[in-house]
């Protein structure tokens, strides 16, 4: 990116100005929207946890739905995750709430490291996603970036400045 295409991204506030009233919110709802489409993807904790443990090169970004229940487990894997992320460069988004993300992700269901009968049917069908599992969300890198992408990690990078995780309000 050159300077005068830097330049012409100037941020104000949650917006891309070069997007006309492109709300972050928005932009994070399309990147998650075509993950889902790709399979990219990772919903839970304890799948999450497992995935960045295996292989965190792949993780373009982890998300952390702020929960009004006091869960004290939840508390300390999400610190010991953000300290992860932080460690290996991998980029951390606070949203509002994990409800909207359910919403948003609908019918997805877990990725499937399952075996294969002999037959090469599978052995067993793997589960949607539960309400619960959307507190915490991992999204691999994509095989081509686009703008949208792009944007989101511009405004990640312009953010991480003033604070440790930018948070951002999910479109509805």
């Amino acid at each position: 990116m050159t300077l005068e295409e830097e330049n012409s991204v100037s941020r104000v506030g949650n917006r891309v100005d070069n997007e006309p009233q492109m709300e972050m919110g928005e932009v994070l709802r399309e990147v998650l929207l075509r993950a889902k489409d790709d399979g990219r993807i990772t919903c839970g904790v304890y799948r999450s946890a497992h995935k960045l443990d295996m292989d965190p090169d792949h993780v373009m970004l982890c998300i952390h739905a702020d929960s009004s229940q006091e869960d004290v487990a939840l508390h300390i894997h999400f610190t010991l995750m953000e300290a992860f992320c932080t460690e290996n460069y991998i980029r951390l988004f606070k949203v509002d709430g994990h409800e909207q993300l359910a919403k948003l992700l609908g019918d997805m269901k877990h990725k499937s490291n399952m075996a294969t009968a002999d037959d090469n049917s599978p052995v067993e069908e793997a589960p949607r996603i539960s309400t619960e599992d959307c507190v915490c969300l991992l999204v691999e890198y994509p095989k081509e970036m686009d703008a949208t992408t792009t944007a989101l990690l511009e405004f990640y990078q312009s953010h991480i400045q003033m604070g440790p995780f930018p948070h951002i309000k999910l479109a509805e």
